[in-house]
């Protein structure tokens, strides 16, 4: 029984995270800083959870498109903007 409201659970985090993430991609990942970029990329590290995602195969190329632009893009630390060094 805790297997199945453990994946309850993620399949509802994993729909938020989605919204989200769609969200930041639509954005061009605006506005990101370095340490939502090292969460969102925390959140998708290990992909084999996502077996849902998975089986719909534009939604998981595009995820892991997006992954990879935001893995290609350089960001400012949070605070870091405007700072004279």
């Amino acid at each position: 029984m805790r297997n199945a409201a453990a994946g309850v659970e993620l399949f509802a985090l994993d729909r938020q995270a989605t919204i989200f993430f769609d969200h930041q991609v639509k954005q061009k990942f605006a506005g990101t800083s370095v340490e939502l970029r090292a969460n969102i990329l925390d959140f998708y590290s290990d992909l084999s959870v996502f077996d849902k995602t998975k089986h719909e195969h534009d939604d998981w190329n595009d995820l892991l498109a997006a992954l990879e632009q935001l893995k290609a893009i350089s960001l400012t630390p949070a605070g870091a903007a405007g700072e004279k060094k």
